[in-house]
């Protein structure tokens, strides 16, 4: 069975968020967010709230751009992240918060 679109998504950003696939509540809850006209920016954003314990102990609070970049690379690549990758994704993040 191939994935959806919205599907994949959520399985990628797992990986990217938390390092780790979903379990099938979360896989099933967050597709069907997705579907319903979520879009994929704020499911990132719910992914990464540091209320959930998971969250706050990968991405503790005051954690600059840069190390939760490296957390990204670490967690996606499996690898540190090139210096014009994290500059560019980092200036990314900066822009979000603003």
């Amino acid at each position: 069975m191939a994935f959806t679109k919205n599907q994949t998504i959520v399985v990628e950003y797992y990986i990217a968020a938390l390092g780790r696939t979903p379990e099938q509540g979360g896989f099933d809850f967050w597709t069907t967010q997705l579907d319903a006209g979520m879009t994929p920016a704020a499911l990132m954003t719910q992914l990464l709230n540091r209320d959930f314990p998971e969250v706050a102990a990968r991405y503790p609070a005051g954690q600059t751009n840069v190390q939760t970049i490296e957390n990204f690379y670490q967690g996606v690549f499996g690898r540190a992240s090139d210096t014009a990758g994290s500059a560019y994704w980092a200036e990314k993040l900066t822009t979000l918060s603003e």
